[in-house]
């Protein structure tokens, strides 16, 4: 007794559905037995319409491909970036890279606590000197007179005017006197603030924090001033902002 299928039941059940016909068909296992002269008049275009399908299926995507490309391009079109928007953009990126301190690694397994700012001003934190700086580039700062320079007085000088130690500087005690001394002999002479960084340098890192930031207020366009002889008058975007004339000690009056 031959063996029972189970699957013909399935099969049969399956020519009824027209979306499984050609999975499931026994015709088609039917006829590939039979030799070519007797082979049925609907293999062929069976065939043909599945390749047709195919290609079919390949031109649509082709076309959802080519109308995005097409959408973006016009985008592109009607908003050209310039290079300065380019440049802003590279920067905000850099500044945004620079900001992670730490570099991970592949592997590394972290919390999302560990992306906060707390956690990566961590790893900003420099590690100790191990070298002494003033040996390596044989610099002395009291035979130079170094101490008129406040760009490098204000390197071993804290926020509020005290002199770091040698565990922040990594000097030898010789040169840590060396920069110490130099330190005195600027702020005696007027040359060095005694309780806060050099002007300068504050006037320096405000500049640069201006530069970088990215809420900073833009040129204000179409300014221009009128003197009527009593007033100057700034008219910017329908807004007039008057400035009194101040008494002058000199001779000169100002331009009609």
């Amino acid at each position: 007794m031959p063996p029972r299928l189970q699957c013909l039941n399935a099969a049969r059940n399956a020519v009824s559905i027209p979306s499984l016909g050609m999975r499931f068909s026994t015709s088609r296992i039917a006829s590939a037995d039979l030799p070519a002269a007797f082979e049925t008049p609907n293999s062929d275009s069976n065939r043909v319409s599945g390749l047709l399908s195919l290609v079919g299926v390949a031109e649509s995507r082709k076309a959802v491909r080519d109308e995005e490309m097409r959408r973006r391009q016009a985008y592109s079109r009607a908003n050209p970036q310039t290079a300065a928007q380019d440049q802003a953009t590279f920067t905000a990126r850099t500044e945004l890279t620079k900001q992670i301190h730490r570099r991970w690694r592949a592997g590394d397994v972290y919390a999302p606590h560990d992306l906060s700012g707390v956690e990566m001003s961590k790893w900003k934190k420099r590690g100790k000197v191990t070298r002494d700086v003033f040996d390596v580039v044989a610099f002395d700062p009291l035979a130079t007179g170094s101490y008129k320079n406040f760009s490098i007085m204000s390197e071993y000088v804290t926020p509020m005017g005290r002199i770091r130690g040698s565990k922040e500087t990594g000097l030898r005690p010789v040169n840590q006197r060396k920069i110490a001394k130099a330190i005195r002999r600027s702020i005696g002479l007027g040359m060095m603030p005694s309780v806060h960084r050099h002007p300068e340098v504050l006037y320096k890192a405000r500049e640069r924090a201006r530069e970088n930031d990215n809420y900073k207020p833009g040129p204000m366009l179409g300014n221009y001033a009128k003197w009527d002889g009593v007033h100057s008058t700034v008219s910017s975007l329908s807004m007039n902002y008057y400035w009194p004339r101040l008494p002058r000690k000199s001779s000169t009056s100002w331009p009609q």
